[in-house]
């Protein structure tokens, strides 16, 4: 075939003149982007990679005048283990959010214990990176929490300004029948009605009855709430 042969002797104006005759316009479009690379190991790398010889690839980008292209590749991977391997020596400005990403893809796993380890080193403590940081310690919050590390969790969970995330983590401390401190996160994200439902199964009538002034069109709060004072002996409440 004639574009396995001009792929060949990398002839690279040959091969896509050829696909172009088949109509393979994906790769006459990958193609097209080696036309100006005169570096043959970063060229024959890029033909490597297209044909998914990954780690052959990567070998040949190292040796090339880009190395960072073997970084690229593996972040376009999501193989980020690797890509963490090799930001060490190419990019060490990368290390930061290629750990977040890797401990994002480890969260959605739920390999919680190396989520946190990731969560952690992704941490960068620079005001630059403030965004970046929040997101850090949010899936740290979370992960602390799947792991058993309540009081580190909730304290996490408690510090940020982040709505989204509190009520993210009181649905995990729910799910634990964690009542108390999952209504404390709920109040705070000020999601009134699910707080004053965990402080119903606590039959902490106080709180809920504190809550439920505030939610006057939830009938089925007002029901709960005068269930659990009738069982309670109060009736008149």
């Amino acid at each position: 075939e004639l574009s396995t042969i001009a792929l060949y002797h990398l002839d690279i104006g040959m091969a896509i003149r050829a696909f172009q005759q088949v109509k393979n316009i994906g790769i006459v479009h990958s193609l097209q982007d080696l036309q100006c690379i005169e570096d043959r190991n970063l060229l024959v790398g890029y033909l490597n990679m297209y044909n998914e010889n990954y780690n052959t690839a990567q070998n040949l980008f190292l040796k090339s005048s880009n190395p960072k292209a073997a970084l690229e590749m593996r972040c376009d991977l999501l193989q980020w283990e690797q890509a963490l391997e090799l930001a060490k020596t190419l990019d060490e400005d990368r290390l930061p959010l290629i750990s977040k990403q890797y401990a994002q893809q480890l969260e959605f796993i739920c390999d919680y214990g190396n989520s946190l380890i990731h969560y952690e080193k992704a941490i960068t403590n620079l005001p630059q990176f403030e965004d970046h940081d929040e997101q850090c310690k949010g899936g740290l919050a979370r992960s602390a929490l799947h792991m058993g590390d309540m009081r580190r969790g909730v304290k996490l969970a408690q510090s940020s300004s982040n709505k989204r995330l509190k009520i993210e983590c009181a649905e995990i401390l729910e799910n634990l029948r964690l009542y108390s401190e999952a209504g404390m996160l709920y109040e705070q994200a000020q999601n009134l009605e699910r707080a004053a439902l965990c402080y119903i199964k606590l039959k902490n009538w106080d709180k809920v009855g504190t809550l439920i002034s505030n939610l006057p069109s939830s009938t089925r709060l007002h029901s709960q709430y005068a269930k659990g004072r009738e069982g309670d002996g109060y009736y008149t409440e």
